[in-house]
């Protein structure tokens, strides 16, 4: 069975930038939801208008795999249907199986579901679309993503197996017509099947998601801005056999306050700080034995995080970037098997640099290795090393 993954605060806070972003923009930056750039149409579709007629494509090393598809990932595009209404529509196509995407590309875990301990080789079948348009004075945003695979083998002695699943999410957001507030809310619901000669081997026992998440704008002067937000999941999936069950239960919470400052043209530096929670949990119930069912909980307290980000124009072609974020963790771990309790306090901090390049229309960013600047090209130090650990394409059409 294949342990769900619950997404640490990190990932509900998958925006970043000043101009044209990107993915990889937003992780040399530190991750702050406190910036406005092209990537936010994924918490908040209503901002699909603003950051219309672009494409995208998006690579990564991240997979560790060889494959082409799952380093060359994803492409999409957004654009304008008619400029007088505004109306815009956005459509996004990506390869990584099941397993592997999502645990960084969108906020909130939205495309986080289970495989069920069932072959995902084919499970990355899945469309992503948006739709956005003026409601009176705000814009009004929707994103649906869709997965649906499915499996049937069967042979003459007789033997038949047959796996499927599905899962949709909507997320509907509404944006300020100035932009000074953005809100978003998110569900999602699943269904799988995984039978053998006709019976189940296991049944579906509710899937589900729902979270919310929201940032005020505060200008405070032309060079500060605060920007207070606010953010919630909770996610519940399981399943039951004759004999077992397994129910996986998780929730995040995040409130915290940036602070976007500009003291001079092209240059913006952003600080971060606030609170975040998630919790994890595993129920495991042996129908047949009651004494081995046990139970699983993991908690996360980070008082606080803080996020201090630079992106700054070198040459009109060239920006950098540098960012670390400190997440100050308390961690409780507790295993229902003897009254297991392990309690851990420690600092993760992580730190980022980013390269971006603009030649005409297009912007390429780059989340940059450390170690390429340490060594060079392989060719001359003999190092192999990779230049960039993910890399984004952004083209105005």
């Amino acid at each position: 069975m294949k342990k769900f993954i619950i997404l640490t605060l990190v990932c509900l806070l998958l925006l970043s930038s000043i101009a044209l972003a990107s993915k990889s923009r937003f992780r040399s930056l530190g991750s702050s939801i406190a910036v406005i750039d092209d990537s936010n149409i994924e918490a908040f579709p209503s901002r699909l208008i603003e950051f219309s007629n672009l494409a995208y494509a998006d690579f990564d090393d991240y997979n560790y795999t060889d494959s082409y598809n799952d380093v060359f990932y994803g492409f999409g595009m957004n654009w304008m249907i008619d400029n007088d209404s505004k109306w815009t529509m956005g459509m996004y196509f990506e390869t990584l199986p099941l397993s592997d995407w999502g645990s960084d590309e969108l906020p909130f875990g939205y495309n986080q579901i289970p495989s069920f301990g069932f072959s995902n080789d084919y499970l990355n079948s899945r469309i992503t679309f948006y739709y956005a348009r003026p409601v009176g004075n705000n814009n009004l945003g929707f994103k649906f993503m869709y997965h649906n695979a499915s499996s049937k083998y069967s042979n003459d002695t007789p033997y038949d197996d047959e796996e499927s699943l599905k899962n949709m999410n909507f997320t509907l957001g509404l944006t300020e017509g100035s932009g000074q507030w953005d809100a978003a809310v998110m569900f999602g619901t699943g269904s799988f099947t995984n039978d053998t000669l006709g019976a189940p081997v296991n049944e579906a026992d509710g899937i589900s998601q729902f979270g919310f998440m929201g940032r005020y704008f505060k200008v405070q002067n032309p060079n500060y801005t605060l920007v207070p937000h606010a953010g919630f999941m909770t996610s519940k999936f399981g399943w039951t056999s004759t004999d077992e069950a397994e129910e996986f239960k998780g929730s995040l919470f995040d409130l915290g306050c940036g602070v976007n400052f500009t003291p001079s043209n092209n240059v913006l530096a952003v600080f971060d700080f606030g609170l975040a929670f998630s919790s994890y949990e595993e129920i495991y119930t042996d129908k047949v034995t009651p004494a081995n069912s046990d139970e699983y909980k993991e908690t996360f307290n980070t008082l606080p995080y803080f996020i201090l980000g630079l992106d700054a124009e070198v040459f009109k072609w060239l920006d950098v970037r540098f960012a670390v974020r400190s997440d100050w963790h308390n961690e409780k771990d507790e295993y229902s098997v003897n009254s297991q309790v392990w309690e851990y306090g420690y600092a993760y901090n992580e730190t980022s640099v980013g390269l971006g390049f603009h030649w005409n229309r297009l912007h390429i960013d780059t989340e940059a290795n450390p170690e390429f600047f340490l060594y060079g090209p392989d060719f001359l130090s003999g190092a192999d090393e990779d230049m960039a650990f993910s890399m984004s394409a952004v083209y105005e059409l």
